[in-house]
């Protein structure tokens, strides 16, 4: 058996000061991580029906579809133990303010009860995701203010917005934004390579302004040869991911293995998306990228 040299106070105390760094900089090991998978939006693209895509999703391991769009149709094919949240362009800068254009809380009750009205019931439904890039339009102070409005109106779903990047003045002085605070985490350049250092940039201002907001769970999206410029065909896939979607791997073990200093890591992540786009992970002859779904799955997601 090795033996450690015996440490004098100082160095113990050196000791102890590098773990609590290491402790403070938020890696963990594989295990149980996310409480919610899947993807941002379906499709049926190439034939696939929808109750078969949203069986296919299964299949991968995912229990919700984020981002379902403005269908209470779409939500009543979800099978029992999956749900899906509608969203996330529901309600556009616009439909916060009034004719003149200035902020209103009148005109935002019109559209949020509406939303309500369709989805505030509905068993599949966990939340609504709100207004796509909510950050591009709205600062803090604003985005604590249509919070506050949502809730008045949804009592029985939580309610949040999709966020193009984590703003720096998220949840200023502990005034939650949202019920969740979800993120995009894009790892690749504008040309399709794949870069880490731009993922765990990103990843670090949302784990350095998450504790701000304490039982706010952080969730996370990533496109996959979807609508970016980039995308030409199965070939940026390639480019991106790896010749098997390796970097799939690569990319959630970095994103799952951090947490904030008070310990909050990603709890749920979306893929986008499965079907939706022409070459994204439904297309036919992505087999490969499609068992690293299911891989993640079986690495992080909880039972």
């Amino acid at each position: 058996m090795r033996r450690h040299p015996h440490l004098g106070l100082s160095a113990g105390l050196l000791l102890v000061a590098f773990l609590a760094a290491d402790a403070v900089a938020g890696t963990t090991p594989p295990g149980c991580r996310l409480h919610f998978y899947g993807t941002y939006s379906i499709g049926t693209r190439n034939g696939v029906s929808l109750p078969d895509r949203i069986s296919q999703l299964r299949g991968l391991g995912g229990n919700f579809i984020v981002a379902t769009g403005k269908s209470r149709s779409d939500l009543d094919a979800l099978p029992s133990g999956m749900l899906g949240a509608p969203g996330c362009t529901l309600l556009k800068a616009k439909d916060w303010k009034d004719a003149t254009g200035n902020w209103s809380a009148t005109a935002a009750q019109a559209h949020l009860q509406a939303l309500a009205t369709q989805f505030d019931d509905h068993p599949r439904v966990w939340g609504i995701c709100l207004s796509h890039e909510v950050n591009e339009f709205a600062d803090h102070a604003r985005r604590v203010w249509m919070y506050r409005q949502a809730k008045q109106v949804f009592h029985n779903k939580k309610v949040f917005f999709y966020y193009s990047r984590a703003p720096e003045d998220y949840g200023l002085h502990g005034q939650a934004e949202g019920d969740v605070f979800f993120i995009a985490l894009p790892p690749f350049t504008r040309t399709g390579d794949y870069d880490q250092a731009k993922l765990l940039e990103k990843l670090q201002v949302a784990l350095s302004v998450i504790d701000r907001t304490p039982g706010i769970p952080l969730w996370a999206q990533t496109s996959i040869n979807a609508d970016q410029a980039y995308v030409t065909g199965p070939e940026t896939m390639i480019q991106t991911w790896g010749p098997d979607g390796e970097r799939m791997i690569d990319h959630a073990r970095t994103i799952f293995s951090r947490t904030s200093p008070a310990g909050i890591g990603v709890t749920g992540f979306f893929w986008r998306s499965l079907g939706r786009f022409e070459w994204d992970l439904g297309y036919p002859p992505f087999t490969a990228q499609r068992a690293r779904v299911l891989e993640v799955a079986q690495q992080w997601k909880c039972p």
